[in-house]
């Protein structure tokens, strides 16, 4: 597409010289004999070379550029949409980890459902440290709280449970406001 589209340009800008040239050799030709005629030929025939010459250039760079910037919107765009949808995921995720913890340790379930709830706590347990970054402070806090909160069902423990939870809670907010703002400025940046 990009060959054709550089073809038909120089096709254009080429077929614009004859007549340009024409027009130059038919006032110069009334008058052959002169010699200045013949010089403004040859000049005509230069500048209309050199102006097609040039605007062919100025389109190619021109062209380079937009595809330039095209794949980095696009490059950006895509980072962007997938920043949001992880975000997303993770939120979920960290909600649901501790909307079942705290269920498990509170309800009257049947061994059966307790199992299931377990399975997918534990689950969410190993799935959400592989959505975040274990060197980064605020990642590095989840994660410490992700693996400590299991120890903290017993009966015994359950205000520390809240408390892990309601801080892990927190720690997520922070993150993802965190990483909300970096969303919206590469949004507005472009990339």
């Amino acid at each position: 597409m990009h060959k054709k589209l550089a073809c038909l340009m120089l096709v254009t800008v080429l077929t614009s010289i004859p007549t340009h040239v024409l027009a130059t050799v038919n006032a110069a030709s009334s008058n052959a004999t002169s010699s200045y005629n013949q010089n403004a030929l040859i000049v005509g025939i230069i500048a209309s070379f050199i102006t097609a010459i040039g605007a062919l250039i100025v389109s190619l760079v021109n062209r380079h550029g937009n595809l330039s910037v095209s794949k980095r919107n696009n490059y950006a765009n895509t980072v962007t949409s997938e920043r949001v949808k992880w975000l997303d995921k993770l939120r979920n995720n960290i909600s649901e980890f501790c909307g079942l913890t705290h269920y498990w340790t509170r309800a009257a379930i049947d061994d059966k459902k307790k199992n299931n709830v377990l399975e997918r706590i534990d689950k969410l347990r190993y799935l959400i440290p592989l959505q975040l970054n274990r060197n980064d402070a605020p990642d590095k806090r989840i994660l410490e709280l992700i693996k400590n909160i299991p120890d903290l069902t017993g009966s015994t423990k359950r205000g520390e449970l809240d408390a892990a939870i309601e801080e892990l809670i927190k720690a997520s907010q922070d993150l993802l406001k965190a990483e909300w703002e970096k969303v919206k400025d590469e949004s507005k940046s472009g990339g």
